[in-house]
């Protein structure tokens, strides 16, 4: 009897030891070999099936639930709608609340007192550079336009915004109106799906319709032509099978080359400022090495503002993966050290 209970120790003991190596394997080989073991996968499964916001609540000033907080853009897809809203995650006390606040111009505030008509300075980006899941005065914008009170800060950036909108925005600016001095463009490595529209975020951004919704369009760069990319408009279905929606079909190195050109024209199209890159989230792989050195060749200043330690970053993770107070406050230091003295950190 007792061996018989040894030799089901041992069995336990390597089986275990067997699922601790597979899952080091898998996280090893699918995270660029940053993270290893069992610990690593929980956080890998949370982060892809976990982690996804909730159902959400929008309510506007006077309390009353609204259906969405975008409104249809012709040129970008959509927008911000303007207007004071508290958005809900969650139920119970598993649940969060943040402000979020809309000017006139559908782009989030960044001060509630009023801003000298000044030397300006744009933000754009997606959900991590417009502040999403913070309360406005905790947005890395709005944290930059009280370290900058000289500048107007302007925060266009919007959740789910990719190169193709960046593009847009920067190609379609207001006729007469001035350069902005500085254009913060943040950057994370997984922008490269975005800039193209691969399948897997097609489906996942195809989950994000607001009740109504049938369809919306999303714009995508899928090549490069005589006078600069081709801005394609995807009609992406609602919450329904993707495979309508026509697949990229481009290698790696097609979406790199892209990548590079479309910065590329980025760049030609801010000659008259100082264009940034704010490096915000990601892994600093070949692909993002080989972007950033070609950019740099181009005159753009490349930021570093991924935070490094505990103190610099935190999440409202399980509930929602967006970067919180802390990171957000970190990315307002690096931005601002730039506009003050010309340096920031250089990504490694």
């Amino acid at each position: 009897m007792r061996n018989t209970g040894l030799v089901i120790l041992a069995l336990v003991v390597l089986l275990a030891g067997l699922l601790e190596l597979m899952a080091g394997y898998a996280v090893f080989s699918l995270k660029g070999g940053q993270r290893f073991g069992l610990a690593a996968l929980s956080e890998a499964v949370k982060a892809r099936f976990f982690y996804q916001p909730g159902a959400q609540t929008r309510r506007d000033a006077s309390g009353q639930e609204v259906a969405s907080i975008f409104a249809h853009d012709d040129l970008l897809g959509y927008r911000f709608q303007s207007g004071a809203y508290t958005i809900s995650l969650g139920q119970g006390e598993e649940s969060y609340s943040f402000r979020l606040t809309v000017d006139a111009m559908g782009n989030r505030v960044t001060s509630f007192l009023p801003v000298p008509d000044g030397a300006k300075i744009w933000v754009l980006g997606d959900s991590i550079a417009s502040g999403w899941i913070n309360h406005d005065e905790t947005s890395f914008p709005f944290l930059l336009q009280a370290r900058l009170p000289g500048y107007r800060v302007i925060n266009r950036a919007v959740p789910g915004y990719g190169p193709a909108q960046t593009y847009l925005q920067l190609a379609h600016q207001g006729p007469g109106e001035a350069p902005p001095a500085y254009i913060f463009l943040a950057f994370e490595d997984f922008l490269f799906d975005r800039l193209v529209g691969t399948a897997g975020w097609i489906d996942a951004i195809s989950r994000s319709c607001t009740d109504g919704e049938t369809a919306f369009s999303y714009p995508v760069i899928r090549s490069v032509g005589g006078n600069g990319p081709t801005v394609t408009s995807l009609a992406v279905p609602c919450h329904a099978q993707t495979d309508s929606v026509p697949a990229s079909g481009l290698s790696q190195a097609e979406v790199q080359s892209l990548a590079q050109q479309t910065y590329r024209a980025m760049a030609d199209q801010t000659a008259n400022s100082h264009l940034v890159i704010l490096y915000l989230s990601g892994r600093f792989g070949p692909e993002v090495q080989a972007l950033f050195a070609d950019l740099q060749q181009a005159g753009v200043s490349i930021c570093d503002a991924r935070p490094q330690s505990a103190v610099e970053k935190d999440s409202f993770a399980p509930l929602d993966p967006h970067p919180g107070p802390k990171a957000q406050r970190y990315y307002a230091q690096v931005a601002s050290t730039l506009v003050a003295t010309g340096r920031c950190p250089l990504p490694q």
